[in-house]
C-alpha cells in the first residue's frame, strides 16, 4: 500500500521528516494541474479526508476514489460529505474514535473487491450529481427568472 499525500499546510515538514523513513509514502503539496492530479489518482483507490472536508469529496468521486470522511457533519466545510452512503459510495469513520480511521482503512483494503465496487458507485454518484450539467440548470434558472 503507498500513501500519496496531495495538499499542503503548517504540518508538512513534520509530517514529511517524519515519514522519511517510511517506504511508499509520498508528498507532492499543492497541486493545481487536473493531469498531474488524475495521474496521481490514477494510482489510488482512496480519498482521505481526515479533517473538514467539502468539495474535494466530490473531487474525490470524480476520480472515482472511495472518499473517506469523519462522521461529524457540522465540522465539515459543506454538505458534500453529506452525500456519502457509509460503505456505499464512500466510507465514514467516527471522529470521536481515534483509531477509527486506521481501522476503516484497515477494513477497507482486507475486501478489495468491495472497494472497487465503493468505488464505481462512488463515480456514479458523481455523475448523477452532474445531471444535468451545469449549462442546462443555468439555462432552466435564467428561462424562468427572464
Amino acid at each position: 500500500c503507498e500513501l500519496h499525500v496531495v495538499g499542503d499546510g503548517e504540518l508538512r515538514d513534520r509530517l514529511e521528516s517524519e515519514a522519511s523513513g517510511i517506504k511508499g509514502v509520498r508528498f507532492y503539496g499543492k497541486i493545481y494541474s487536473d493531469e498531474e492530479i488524475s495521474r496521481i489518482a490514477n494510482e489510488c483507490i482512496v480519498g482521505v479526508h481526515a479533517g473538514s472536508a467539502g468539495l474535494s469529496v466530490v473531487h474525490y468521486m470524480s476520480l472515482s476514489l472511495v472518499p473517506i470522511v469523519h462522521n461529524e457533519i457540522s465540522r465539515h466545510m459543506g454538505p458534500e460529505p453529506s452525500y456519502i452512503q457509509d460503505n456505499q459510495n464512500g466510507l465514514i469513520f467516527d471522529y470521536a474514535v481515534p483509531d477509527s480511521l486506521q481501522l476503516t482503512l484497515m477494513k477497507a483494503f482486507s475486501d478489495k473487491d468491495r472497494l472497487y465496487e465503493i468505488s464505481n458507485a462512488a463515480f456514479k454518484t458523481y455523475q448523477q450529481l452532474n445531471d444535468p450539467d451545469l449549462g442546462d440548470k443555468l439555462i432552466q434558472i435564467l428561462g424562468e427568472t427572464c
